[in-house]
């Protein structure tokens, strides 16, 4: 247990703990993405002017089978535009050529009707989407991107009539959420927007998208008329889910879309897999609206480069602060309980303030593990201590008596200098009387017994305590621990009356003068 408690082995698991977070395993990473969730989640809402069009169950039972013919497309789009949409996001494939004949119908459309088109990443390529190419600085440092080895578009007579094509990619993080959309996609050593960097880019009506390099990845990225867009190295954007945006069915369109930017996505059943994500399984279309909500809001979530850094050395001095306070267990606590009552409410007003995503999770683990470690022994340690004096002492002291050392410990290792009354008793006639029992052991211990309890529970009842048992004999003093001024007064006036008691009374270490021979307390009490 002492070992346990030593400072070294507290550094040691500091140390240990240190180097789990900087080097985190998947349990680790999914303890602090989850954290992340509840920050992001848990803000209030905020309506942007986004609908989601749904071709849902209800768009099947009205246009029968999916896929529509692409001159049921073309309608929707004019009805969308009719009633106010101010950009259609297509995001449903069609990379085959409609068996119907409906594809020059639907080109035509889009002539007249700007759409931006979705593409995807893919093992191969089908069909060459259009791009509108990207202004890249350092392009040596193209391959710190995550690579595609295709990608598949729409038939070319769609892509060549569309304003622009993104690609919708998800990455999921280690426990399979998705929680980061990428902007950019490489394809064959060609940089590709993702469909919401398209959109804001045909908003903005650039005719490229700026993105900086260096050798960790994504050192910047810009939309000229929009401005910096931030994203991590590998060019991922965290998804704000406090975006809401509208979510129809493509059967029950409002009569004015105001302008609203209206992505059309699939949700029928069976045909549509929604999303992990962290509000739960979303439909991509509802994850692209909230993603194209986060880059229009203008206080992108951010994971700054030195957050990281800061944790650790956060980790590092509460570690330290607690094994410092490791001699005063409560006002160790005390700090515990301080240090995350701090760094919880900072990090969540930091994200509601400014967006930033900070770490309170390695933080608290390791003040939680250090003040178990330093002071849940330490308790443990204090208690089993509390219980062997009560175990040792019981039948020697009473139990103010008992109490006192149990509180004060440092009695018994240390000691102290003072002035006791000690006395000696002893059974007369012992011998004999042992000897008049003869085999009979049980009955001289029943005498024995009730001659020890008759001796000890008047010393106990005056604060008096039992040094040892000597045979027949015991030995106990008073005015230790408990102070008693009249201690020579405790220790003859607790003798029972009318028995003999010799004693010598014993003062700074030398006998008085005065002996005398104590036939009951009242005789005591005239000889003084």
């Amino acid at each position: 247990m002492k070992r346990l408690l030593s400072p070294w082995w507290a550094l040691i698991t500091l140390g240990i703990l240190v180097y789990a977070f900087a080097n985190p395993s998947n349990f680790l990473q999914s303890i602090k993405l989850n954290y992340f969730d509840q920050l992001i989640v848990n803000q209030k809402p905020i309506q942007n002017n986004i609908y989601v069009v749904e071709i849902d169950d209800a768009a099947l039972d009205k246009y029968g089978q999916y896929p529509f013919p692409r001159n049921t497309y073309s309608n929707i789009i004019v009805d969308l535009y009719n009633k106010g949409a101010g950009l259609v996001v297509w995001n449903i494939m069609m990379p085959e050529v409609d068996r119907l004949g409906g594809d020059a119908e639907l080109a035509e459309t889009m002539l007249q009707l700007p759409v931006i088109l979705a593409s995807r990443p893919s093992d191969k390529t089908k069909n060459e989407p259009i791009n509108p190419g990207a202004a890249i600085l350092q392009p040596q440092f193209l391959d710190q991107l995550l690579p595609y080895g295709g990608i598949i578009a729409n038939i070319p007579e769609l892509e060549n009539n569309s304003v622009g094509a993104g690609i919708v990619s998800t990455e999921p993080e280690i426990d399979g959420v998705v929680r980061r959309m990428p902007t950019i996609a490489v394809v064959d050593g060609t940089l590709y927007p993702s469909l919401a960097l398209e959109t804001l880019r045909v908003i903005a009506g650039d005719p490229n998208f700026q993105i900086k390099l260096n050798q960790f990845g994504v050192e910047k990225m810009r939309i000229p008329q929009f401005g910096i867009i931030p994203t991590d190295s590998e060019g991922r954007i965290w998804i704000d889910w406090s975006q809401r945006s509208n979510s129809i069915s493509v059967t029950d369109l409002p009569d004015d879309f105001a302008g609203a930017i209206v992505i059309v996505d699939v949700t029928a059943t069976g045909i549509a897999n929604p999303i992990p994500t962290a509000m739960g399984a979303q439909y991509a279309g509802t994850t692209q609206a909230a993603v194209l909500g986060t880059m229009f809001d203008g206080t992108n979530i951010q994971r700054p480069d030195w957050a990281p850094t800061a944790e650790l050395i956060a980790l590092v001095v509460g570690g330290l602060m607690l094994i410092l306070l490791s001699r005063w267990m409560w006002v160790g606590l005390a700090a515990t309980v301080i240090l995350i009552g701090g760094v919880v409410p900072y990090s969540i007003y930091t994200y509601a303030t400014e967006k930033l995503l900070l770490d309170v999770t390695a933080p608290v683990i390791v003040l939680i593990v250090i003040a178990l470690q330093v002071y849940g022994i330490k308790f443990v340690r204090e208690f089993l201590e509390k219980q062997a004096i009560k175990k040792q002492f019981a039948g020697y002291a009473s139990p103010t008596v008992v109490k006192l050392l149990q509180e004060n410990p440092e009695l018994i290792k240390k000691g102290i200098k003072k002035e006791v009354s000690i006395c000696f008793s002893d059974l007369r006639g012992f011998t004999p009387l042992g000897e008049s029992f003869g085999d009979d052991v049980k009955g001289l211990t029943d005498i024995m017994n009730g001659y020890m309890d008759a001796i000890t529970q008047p010393i106990l009842d005056s604060d008096g305590m039992v040094i040892k048992y000597i045979g027949d004999a015991s030995m106990h003093i008073h005015n230790a621990p408990i102070d008693d001024d009249d201690h020579l007064v405790s220790l003859v006036s607790m003798t029972p009356t009318n028995e003999e008691v010799r004693i010598r009374v014993f003062r700074n270490g030398q006998p008085l003068s005065l002996e005398v021979t104590v036939a009951s307390r009242d005789a005591f009490e005239q000889q003084e």
